[in-house]
């Protein structure tokens, strides 16, 4: 009889796996089945590699931020592959450890949304009535600010660092998350496995942890992946503004508000960097569609 249940448990553990494999390769494939969204991962892919190798590709103390006047305003050579800026810097080692920067602060505000998006939705969806009302009315003031004006009033108020950079665009970013993640939970809450869950004695801290929100996690992957190139633009655009990261620590958005003097002398300073955002954003944006329609069951034939 024993050995009968450990094969009966076995053999389902097995198919469990086989099911989780199924499904990862299943996404996969309708992953690669789309050129663009492949051509997104590529390139996503490249500038995280590049990021993380920044210290190992260039000198930061002398090929970033230490000032070469002989060397100012030259444009692309073999030596300076994208040139140099005003007083002398190599541009391309100041994208490389620029791309470090945007992209750490794009994940750290990222993750803080999904983390404080999916606690404030998770509670409002599951709760309900004057819980949800009282949340979701805060959350609306919130969302009726535009994010940038929202994201520049905290940073102000905060003052100039990489921490309250995230802090400002997480919050920034937070309502849109928190409604998405409520929504997911209000449409699954009364389902018959919640109900299991509650016959089985599940608190409702245990029902939200380990029922609703595993539930949230496709949409949130789809949606925390766009919210990635949200965030690098929302980066940019406060260091370009002077709110976000300060000279001489190289960002891409500062990179442009310093290359505006010289734009008709040496307009590689400017287009550089502005290309290289361009590229990112579009790239991230086309690997997340292709992910929401590798995940969304409903185009599965």
């Amino acid at each position: 009889m024993s050995k009968n249940v450990v094969t009966a448990n076995s053999v389902g553990s097995v198919s469990l796996k086989r099911k989780k494999v199924s499904r990862s390769s299943e996404i996969w494939m309708r992953m690669r089945s789309k050129k663009s969204a492949m051509i997104g991962l590529i390139i996503c892919s490249l500038l995280i590699l590049v990021a993380l190798s920044a210290g190992f590709l260039v000198d930061y103390q002398e090929d970033v931020v230490t000032p070469n006047i002989p060397e100012r305003l030259q444009g692309p050579s073999m030596e300076h592959p994208f040139g140099t800026d005003s007083i002398g810097r190599d541009i391309m080692a100041r994208m490389i450890y620029g791309a470090r920067i945007s992209l750490c602060v794009a994940f750290a505000a990222v993750i803080f949304q999904l983390i404080v998006g999916t606690l404030i939705g998770a509670v409002s969806g599951f709760y309900g009535g004057k819980v949800d009302d009282i949340i979701m009315r805060i959350n609306d003031i919130f969302a009726s600010i535009p994010n940038l004006l929202l994201a520049i009033t905290i940073a102000t108020a905060l003052g100039h660092s990489i921490i309250n950079m995230v802090i400002a665009i997480g919050v920034a970013g937070t309502p849109g998350l928190a409604r998405l993640v409520r929504a997911t939970v209000m449409s699954v809450k009364d389902q018959e496995f919640v109900e299991a869950g509650r016959a089985l004695g599940g608190n409702d801290r245990q029902i939200i942890v380990a029922h609703l929100i595993p539930n949230c996690i496709p949409p949130m992957i789809v949606e925390g992946t766009l919210k990635i190139a949200r965030v690098i633009l929302s980066t940019t655009s406060l260091s370009f503004l002077g709110i976000g990261i300060k000279p001489p620590t190289p960002e891409w958005g500062n990179m442009l508000s310093g290359g505006r003097e010289f734009l008709r002398v040496a307009p590689h300073i400017t287009v550089i960097p502005g290309l290289a955002i361009v590229i990112t954003i579009l790239s991230i944006n086309l690997m997340g569609d292709g992910l929401r329609d590798a995940l969304d069951p409903k185009l599965k034939r």
